[in-house]
């Protein structure tokens, strides 16, 4: 492993009502990291692919911008969303796999905020546990709306056992995380790709596809072939909490980490 690390974010083109925020606390967080990014996206929209380059150039790290036009992939149904995400994810990891097999990878999903110094404790976190497949940010995520209750996107999955699996019809059984914590690393079964570092060699050693839970998360499949297929664990470290846009409470894009009610501070920024 090398010390290059690559940044990749993939985004769909949904983005404009946030992205004056979501860049500029990229190009915080990029601050000092040496990193080098690449920005895809695959929508059909020419003046989004301009503003994100208009965007890229402003970054204190360098930014590619790759467009590459897949309007037939939409964004309507959940599925055919799932697919469009496997694709820029596997689009990126193809990418930058070109410049350097042996870097460390930073999958970022674009409606997610990373906070300054949490890309350096995850590249420290990863290098000190070389067992683990993968080490993710902690990232809030919606569960109820009455009452409002926001937990943290990380699960346990269930049933799951070594060789065969058939998903129930409403896909696997998910148990999420409880209560948050503060700090530490801890394994589980599935973590998100919105802030996500692994090195691009293991990354890659499992294919991205949506067939074992259909509808659901690419990133979910990918943790759980990692963990029983890879034999490497994913991990997330509760010492960087990430915001994340969401419009589920509010007809305007909010951080929905502003309405955690499990004690954990509502300011972006790593925990004490």
């Amino acid at each position: 492993m090398t010390n290059r690390l690559f940044w990749g974010v993939p985004f769909a083109g949904y983005e404009t009502p946030y992205l004056e925020r979501f860049t500029a606390a990229f190009g915080a967080a990029a601050e000092g990291t040496g990193a080098e990014a690449l920005w895809y996206y695959n929508g059909a929209d020419g003046a989004f692919a301009k503003t994100l380059a208009k965007h890229a150039k402003a970054m204190p790290i360098r930014v590619k911008v790759l467009w590459e036009s897949l309007p037939v992939l939409g964004n309507t149904d959940a599925i055919i969303k799932n697919n469009a995400v496997a694709i820029a994810h596997a689009r990126i990891q193809y990418e930058l796999r070109r410049r350097d097999p042996a870097a460390l990878l930073f999958m970022h999903e674009s409606d997610v905020i990373v906070p300054p110094g949490g890309i350096a404790q995850l590249v420290e976190g990863l290098k000190a546990h070389p067992a683990l497949g993968a080490l993710s940010g902690a990232i809030p995520e919606w569960r109820t709306r009455d009452p409002i209750y926001v937990g943290t996107m990380a699960w346990r999955i269930q049933p799951r056992h070594e060789g065969s699996y058939t998903p129930p019809g409403g896909g696997p059984v998910v148990g999420w995380y409880l209560p948050e914590m503060t700090k530490g690393i801890e394994m589980c079964d599935a973590v998100p790709f919105g802030a996500l570092l692994a090195r691009l060699s293991v990354f890659e050693q499992v294919p991205l596809a949506t067939r074992m839970f259909p509808g659901l998360g690419v990133d979910q499949e990918w943790s759980q072939n990692m963990l029983y297929a890879g034999k490497m664990p994913v991990a997330v470290d509760w010492g960087v909490w990430c915001g994340h846009y969401r419009r589920d409470f509010n007809p305007a894009w909010e951080d929905i980490r502003e309405r955690m009610t499990t004690g954990v501070s509502a300011t972006v920024g790593l925990a004490p």
